[in-house]
């Protein structure tokens, strides 16, 4: 039917073009995806174009009642709720801007077709390097001794500067504020999954950055890595104390005192060196059977904005080879996001942290 066939069409869309902006005050039940059309007769020429790129066929139409009702039907079964208002925290691609104004320029057939030939190309890449993305976190996830996957993105500063005030004052107009600059984080697979940096303007935002950035990351995730096998070490320890005593005891009743009195080396063994002092942490560890780099993964993948300036140039290049070369990983591989459409988790962690600053004083 024709609502099926705008459903289907919908989804397809949305999946694409749809962004997703997670609200803190509420429907938290329902997945709010941004379409870029600001208004619903925009949206349904959009759809026709999106068809006839796709399938190749000219088909009749879709009327603007049925896309209403498609919306409709996956707000109900889909629990998606599709906006199409103006958002301002996703801006469009320049090059889809530049390929739909020149199909709308246009006077010829075959100029159409060739642009939009080429607009399909480009959102081709789109998708093929979003699905990549999605194997990465999902191998990362699945098998996180294997494979770690790492996006890190930076927000935009005006909305971090201190003090930072629900309503700006007279007095406070006028004066400088601190530029903090923050970074967010996800770790797929590794024992610290979110990740929030602080970062001052005596760190330069350049490669520089990009190295502590990383290098923190990194450090950050092995010190818990660290945490966790102590753990499991003082769980296991915990378990085994009653049996020992009970041993004990029974040996004091059936044997002699010397084979009651308790053994001094094995309780000086037993002594826990200080958190503090990683290295002889680590080698307690080792002795004992809970090496923590045994869940360190052997390959390393990163995913980051294309940008020259801080992570995609020679000296951040560089830093990987060295972690390669030095045996931190197998492997590290890099993928890079197509510019203007690089909103992915992290852009959705800033919402929130934007909209949770719009209402508290900091």
């Amino acid at each position: 039917s024709q609502l099926m066939r705008a459903v289907e069409l919908l989804k397809a869309y949305v999946d694409l073009h749809g962004q997703s902006v997670p609200n803190p005050k509420g429907k938290g039940e329902y997945e709010r995806r941004i379409l870029p059309q600001t208004r619903r007769a925009e949206l349904v020429l959009a759809l026709g174009e999106f068809e006839a790129e796709n399938s190749g066929s000219d088909r009749s139409p879709l009327s603007a009642g049925t896309v209403r009702r498609a919306i409709e039907y996956l707000k109900e079964t889909a629990r998606m709720l599709i906006s199409v208002r103006p958002s301002k925290e996703i801006a469009r691609c320049d090059h889809c801007d530049r390929i739909a104004n020149n199909i709308r320029l246009s006077t010829g057939r075959k100029e159409k077709l060739t642009f939009r030939v080429m607009h399909a190309r480009h959102l081709r890449e789109v998708k093929e390097q979003r699905e990549h993305f999605d194997r990465m976190k999902t191998l990362a996830m699945k098998d996180p001794q294997s494979l770690w996957t790492i996006t890190f993105d930076g927000m935009d500063q005006a909305k971090t500067q201190l003090p930072g005030r629900t309503r700006d004052s007279k007095a406070l107009e006028s004066l400088l504020r601190l530029q903090v600059h923050v970074i967010g984080a996800f770790i797929f697979g590794g024992p610290v999954p979110v990740m929030g940096l602080l970062n001052f303007p005596d760190l330069d935002k350049n490669s520089d950055l990009s190295v502590t950035t990383l290098m923190r990351i990194l450090l950050t995730q092995w010190q818990k890595l660290l945490r966790n096998s102590l753990e499991r070490y003082k769980q296991k320890r915990a378990l085994a104390r009653p049996q020992e005593a009970a041993a004990a005891g029974h040996g004091h009743a059936t044997g002699s005192a010397a084979d009651a009195r308790p053994d001094a080396s094995a309780a000086a063994a037993d002594v826990v060196p200080d958190v503090k002092d990683e290295l002889a942490l680590l080698k307690f560890l080792v002795e004992h059977g809970y090496n923590p780099a045994d869940s360190w993964p052997a390959r390393l993948h990163l995913v980051f904005d294309n940008c020259t300036s801080e992570a995609k140039n020679q000296w951040f290049f560089r830093m990987l080879g060295l972690l390669v070369h030095h045996g931190l990983f197998e492997a590290i591989t890099v993928s890079t996001l197509i510019v203007s459409h690089t909103h992915d988790i992290v852009d959705q962690m800033f919402s929130v942290w934007a909209r949770l600053l719009r209402i508290n004083d900091c």
